[in-house]
């Protein structure tokens, strides 16, 4: 990939920036924090885009790599494995806004209480290629790239992180 000029960027940023979000904020579950982190992803991704950009086959493949570097690094300083839990009041604002009165959303919102309760007893890599592959609709190949590990080792992660959730998900 040439250099990529100021104006590109800002392009990306403009295609990215919602997409980061959204996976730091299905991770952690606290706006301010993911607001916080995609700020410095793309910070960081500006202050390396000239030296990389060479290196850089895929944009997305690397915006999600630093994202996903960023939000290890907030685990580590906050010294936490999960994602955050959401307390009762937090769970009910959450409810109120997504549904809105709607039974089916309503049920959607249980399922999705579940399933975040669970991703918090898979391993931090499983938790991490199950949001990218299923809330990110990362592809297998995309997944390797941004974590740097083998696409065999990634498909193996998503069956057993998917065998573990069933157990723990009755849905």
């Amino acid at each position: 990939m040439p250099i990529i000029s100021e104006n590109e960027f800002l392009k990306y940023y403009d295609q990215f920036y919602s997409k980061i979000f959204n996976y730091l904020y299905h991770r952690l579950l606290h706006r301010e924090t993911a607001e916080d982190l995609t700020a410095n992803v793309f910070l960081n991704a500006l202050a390396n885009i000239r030296k990389k950009s060479p290196d850089i086959v895929s944009f997305s493949s690397w915006i999600y790599k630093i994202a996903t570097n960023e939000l290890y690094r907030y685990y580590k300083y906050m010294r936490i494995r999960r994602t955050a839990v959401l307390s009762d009041s937090e769970w009910e604002t959450f409810d109120a806004a997504a549904t809105d009165g709607n039974d089916e959303k309503s049920f959607k919102m249980d399922d999705f209480r579940a399933v975040h309760a669970a991703m918090k007893e898979l391993k931090k890599e499983e938790a991490d290629i199950i949001s990218l592959h299923f809330f990110e609709h990362k592809e297998y190949s995309e997944i390797a790239e941004i974590l740097g590990l083998k696409e065999s080792t990634i498909r193996s992660h998503v069956h057993r992180g998917l065998e573990k959730l069933k157990k723990l998900v009755k849905i």
